[in-house]
């Protein structure tokens, strides 16, 4: 992991600019205006009923809004040219907005639509809804929710979607029933720090352009100061909000950390954020989760990957069928190139490794990408696939391919595209935070990472 690690986070609608030291040495923080938010909140105050709770002053005293008011469009252009002695969210309610009912429904309505959903569920779903209705939504919670609902609907399914299955997943582990409350809960809430962004940080993570990927990464420090500094959830909550992209091999972010590190409530969401990509795939649920769970080996907390592959048993068998549309030849062809750009960024980390570099930075960051890009080849070479595309190439009759090994070949393809851009933009990142000059020896294992050499 690296030894200090700062994060720069625009967030809250008034805005903060949190500056953290992971270390621990501690935080500064500049006032300006949060545009993102004050879009989204301006889109919902369409719908919903927007009250100011206290008075609204800027950042020398003077009163811009009263306590009472309906806050109009009108009002929020004009805030949004203002510096706030508060962030705005500690400022404003709704009026109605959603409810426990309403999140309950949502989880009902997913749990219907996806056999596999109900599969992990299982008969843990009275218990889950119950706790659904008795959730604590503190002010800010219940503004920020009730506000996605309206202006992000996908987002905010997205989100009872994870809640949900970190409940079922704290349901199979056993344990004090406060365990599927507080996990339940950290799910409902775990991307709540993505509403401080730019529209583009919505972006799938494999096809957010790199400029983007810092900003990315950011929003799980936006959700952890948020939730930290607005309410009084418990640290097991703030924290697995922070690791909810986290890996037990380190190859997650923001800070990379590893095995024990991770916090028991941070790996149950982690996994769960993993599930709600393959319920929105279109097929072949059980099959998907099952290659996705295990492609890189030690991702995921093995006990979790246990517990859900016994749930899920009887769902793994493919049930596919070849589109008409399907290029056995341009299939190959893009998992050939996969695998030889795979190795040329593994060559080419391999001798900046052995070199002697001048920034003691950069050469830990060389070491980062090392550990990470021989794992991803050491997963990418156990599949086979790769030689397979190499012994079929090499031959004068038709490719051929069935249905189960058409199957394999998209999903790992996926998985690797996936984990191997993922990686370019941590290393991009990581540039960003030590502030090196320009991509310099790193250019050409991004290039081969993003398959541009």
């Amino acid at each position: 992991m690296l030894a200090a690690y700062a994060v720069a986070v625009t967030i809250f609608g008034q805005a903060h600019s949190t500056i953290r030291d992971i270390t621990g040495s501690g935080m500064s923080t500049v006032i300006r205006n949060n545009k993102r938010f004050l879009a989204t909140l301006a889109q919902a105050s369409q719908t919903l009923s927007v009250t100011v709770a206290d008075d609204i002053r800027d950042a020398h005293g003077v009163k811009l809004i009263s306590k009472g008011q309906q806050l109009t469009s009108e009002m929020q252009t004009r805030l949004a040219e203002r510096e706030l002695s508060c962030p705005l969210e500690t400022g404003v309610c709704i009026d109605g907005g959603v409810t426990t009912h309403d999140i309950a429904h949502v989880a009902a309505s997913l749990c219907q639509r996806s056999g596999f959903l109900a599969t992990i569920v299982g008969a843990h779903f009275a218990a889950i809804k119950r706790t659904y209705l008795a959730l604590p939504l503190q002010p800010i919670v219940h503004l920020m929710l009730s506000v996605q609902q309206v202006a992000s609907p996908g987002h905010f399914t997205h989100a009872v979607l994870c809640s949900l299955i970190a409940g079922a997943l704290a349901s199979r582990q056993g344990g004090p029933e406060d365990n599927t409350r507080l996990a339940m809960l950290a799910g409902l809430i775990h991307d709540l720090g993505e509403m401080y962004g730019e529209p583009d940080d919505k972006t799938l993570i494999a096809g957010a352009s790199r400029d983007r990927w810092r900003e990315i990464v950011a929003h799980v420090e936006a959700g952890k100061v948020l939730i930290e500094q607005f309410t009084d959830y418990p640290e097991s909550i703030v924290r697995a909000v922070f690791e909810h992209h986290e890996r037990l091999d380190g190859s997650g972010y923001p800070r990379g950390i590893s095995d024990d590190q991770v916090s028991p409530l941070g790996r149950v969401l982690g996994l769960a954020d993993t599930l709600c990509g393959v319920i929105h795939a279109p097929d072949n649920h059980g099959a998907r989760a099952k290659l996705a769970m295990s492609f890189v080996p030690g991702e995921f907390d093995p006990s979790l990957v246990r517990l859900l592959t016994a749930a899920f048993a009887g769902t793994v068998a493919v049930d596919v069928a070849l589109p008409s549309s399907f290029d056995v030849n341009a299939a190959f062809v893009r998992a050939d190139r996969m695998g030889r750009c795979l190795e040329d960024a593994r060559q080419t980390i391999m001798a900046l490794a052995a070199a002697q570099l001048d920034d003691p930075q950069m050469a830990e960051i060389v070491v980062i990408a090392q550990h990470r890009i021989e794992r991803l080849k050491s997963s990418w070479d156990a599949t086979g696939i790769d030689a397979y595309c190499a012994a079929e190439q090499n031959t004068d009759t038709p490719l051929k391919i069935d249905e189960e090994s058409y199957f394999d070949l998209d999903v790992v393809s996926r998985e690797l595209t996936w984990r191997m851009r993922s990686l370019s933009r941590h290393l991009v990142y990581l540039r960003h935070q030590y502030r090196l000059d320009g991509y310099g020896a790193l250019e050409p294992v991004i290039a081969a990472l993003e398959m541009r050499s």
